[in-house]
């Protein structure tokens, strides 16, 4: 990529307290519901705070690999699953495709996408008009 090329993913993912999912998340949120609660990942009796907002529900082998989820820290396995339901929200198709103009990358591919008219035929040039 070069200096001046700019990407843009549209999309939209959350993995937080609230909820693992936009709507879950939005709903929850715009509620006014709270994410706090007891600790549950350690004891906390020698502690004086137990309360926390911890993520609830989540299994990072949902988003990734089994041995790549043990070398990952848990913020990085949040990060990931947000960033991979992000990526699915903007239906950003990581492979490249061949258009009329040649190869683009797959990441300009994808923030062009939606301001690029589909044609029902499988030829890139069939957009050409």
């Amino acid at each position: 990529m070069t200096p001046t090329t700019r990407v843009v993913v549209t999309g939209l993912g959350v993995v937080s307290p609230l909820g693992n999912d936009i709507d879950t998340f939005w709903r929850r949120l715009v509620a006014g519901e709270s994410g706090v609660g007891p600790i549950t990942r350690f004891d906390t009796s020698d502690y004086k705070v137990h309360i926390a907002a911890e993520v609830k529900d989540f299994d990072a082998e949902d988003f990734i690999d089994k041995r790549q989820v043990r070398r990952l820290d848990l913020f990085s396995r949040y990060a990931v699953a947000a960033a991979k339901l992000a990526a699915a929200d903007a239906e950003f198709d990581p492979r490249p495709r061949r258009t009329g103009s040649g190869r683009w990358s797959a990441a300009a591919s994808a923030a062009c996408r939606r301001c690029t008219p589909r044609s029902t035929s499988s030829s890139p040039r069939a957009r050409t008009a």
